[in-house]
C-alpha cells in the first residue's frame, strides 16, 4: 500500500456529514458538562468546549464561500434552509458571521442540532457517524466523558438522523466497543504511558493521530480529507488534543468496529475490509521495525555505560539516555501489541463474515 493508493469514495465523510458530526460532538460535550458533578472537572471541560467553539468558528470563516439564502439565526429558519441540498454554505456563513453570542446559542439549541442530523438520510452513513460518537473522547488527562451521559445522548442523536438508528442497535454498538476497549487495555498503565507522545511511530499521518492515520493515506480517508479532515471525524480534537498512547486503544477499537459493523455488516464490502486488514499488517511490520531499532540503540547505550568508568558527567548523560530509551521501548512494544490484537480482530471479522443471501 503506497501513498498513491486511491481512497474509496464511500470511506470519506462528505462536507455535510463532517459539519454535522462536528456539531454533534459539541452537543455531546455540552451535555456531558451539564451532568458533571465535580466542579474542577466541570471547569476543565468548560474551558475545552470554549476553545473548541472558537476554533470551529475560525475554521468556518477560513473555508467560507459565497452562499445564497443565508437563514436568520433562529431554529425555524435554519430548519427550513436545511431542507435544500445546498444548505452547507448558507449555514456555515450564518455561524461564521452572526454575533458570537448567537453562535454559542445556536450550537446549544437541540432543534438546530436535530435539524442538521436530519440531513443524514442513509442508514450506512448514520451508522458510521454513530460509531464516531460512541468512540469520541475529547478530554485529556484524567477527565473522561460520563459513560451514561454519552450513551443517552448518542441514542438521542442517532434517533434524530434522517435515517434513524434504533436505540437497541446503539446499545449493541456501545457494548461491543466497551468489550473491545477492555480487551485492548487490560494490564496497561495508560496514566503512565500516556505521558509519552506517539509522534514518530506512524500514528500522526493525515488524521493527526487517528487509527485511520496508522494505516496511511489509503485508509486515512475514513476520517476525511481536505475540509473533512478539518471539520469532522477528528477535526478540532486533532488540533486541541495531543495524541498519546492513552487514546490509541479507543482509535483502534473504532477501526475494528467501523470495519466489522460498517464495511462488512452494512456495506458487505469484503474487498475494502481486506484492504484495511492489509494496511494494519503493514503498520504492524513498521512498528516491529521501530521496536527493533529502539532495542539496538538501547543495547548500544547500555554497553557504553558499562564501559564508562570515569567522567561523571558522561555517566549521567548515558544513564538519562538509557532511561528515556527504556520508556520509548516500552511504549513501542505496547503499540506493537495493540496492532497485533487489532490485526487479528480484523482478520477474524473478515473470515467470519457471511453476506446475507439475496431473496
Amino acid at each position: 500500500m503506497t501513498d498513491e493508493t486511491p481512497a474509496p469514495d464511500e470511506f470519506k465523510l462528505s462536507e455535510e456529514e463532517a459539519f454535522t458530526l462536528a456539531l454533534a460532538k459539541h452537543w455531546l460535550m455540552l451535555q456531558d458538562v451539564d451532568g458533571e458533578r465535580n466542579a474542577k472537572r466541570r471547569d476543565r471541560k468548560g474551558d475545552f468546549i470554549a476553545a473548541y467553539r472558537r476554533q470551529f468558528r475560525e475554521l468556518l470563516a477560513a473555508i467560507h464561500r459565497p452562499a445564497a439564502d443565508v437563514p436568520e439565526p433562529y431554529a425555524e429558519a435554519i430548519g427550513a434552509r436545511l431542507q435544500h441540498s445546498d444548505w452547507l454554505p448558507a449555514f456555515s456563513s450564518l455561524l461564521s458571521n452572526c454575533w458570537y453570542q448567537e453562535y454559542v446559542l445556536l450550537l446549544a439549541t437541540w432543534e438546530v442540532i436535530a435539524a442538521t442530523l436530519g440531513t443524514v438520510s442513509k442508514r450506512d452513513r448514520a451508522v458510521l457517524l454513530t460509531i464516531e460518537l460512541l468512540c469520541f473522547e475529547p478530554w485529556s488527562g484524567e477527565v473522561n466523558l460520563l459513560k451514561r451521559t454519552r450513551l443517552e445522548q448518542v441514542i438521542a442523536i442517532a434517533a434524530a438522523f434522517g435515517a434513524p438508528i434504533d436505540a437497541d442497535d446503539v446499545r449493541d454498538l456501545d457494548r461491543d466497543i466497551t468489550r473491545r476497549l477492555h480487551k485492548l487495555g487490560v494490564g496497561v498503565s495508560w496514566k503512565r504511558l500516556g505521558l509519552i507522545g506517539v509522534a514518530g511511530t506512524g500514528l500522526v499521518v493525515v488524521t493527526g493521530g487517528s487509527a485511520a492515520g496508522v494505516l496511511g493515506p489509503a485508509m486515512a480517508s475514513v476520517g476525511g480529507v481536505g475540509l473533512v479532515a478539518q471539520l469532522a471525524a477528528r477535526p478540532l480534537d486533532r488540533q486541541l488534543n495531543k495524541t498519546s498512547t492513552r487514546s490509541l486503544p479507543r482509535e483502534l477499537v473504532k477501526l475494528q468496529v467501523q470495519t466489522n459493523y460498517w464495511m462488512l455488516r452494512e456495506k458487505s464490502d469484503v474487498a475494502k475490509a481486506r484492504l484495511v486488514a492489509q494496511a494494519m499488517e503493514q503498520a504492524l511490520r513498521e512498528q516491529e521495525a521501530r521496536t527493533e531499532e529502539l532495542e539496538a540503540v538501547l543495547a548500544s547505550v547500555v554497553e557504553k555505560l558499562a564501559l564508562t568508568r570515569s567522567a561523571l558527567g558522561e555517566v549521567d548523560r548515558l544513564t538519562a539516555e538509557r532511561d528515556e530509551l527504556k520508556k520509548q521501548l516500552e511504549v513501542s512494544q505496547e503499540i506493537q501489541r495493540l496492532y497485533e490484537l487489532t490485526g487479528a480482530d480484523l482478520r477474524e471479522s473478515i473470515v467470519q463474515f457471511r453476506p446475507a443471501l439475496s431473496a
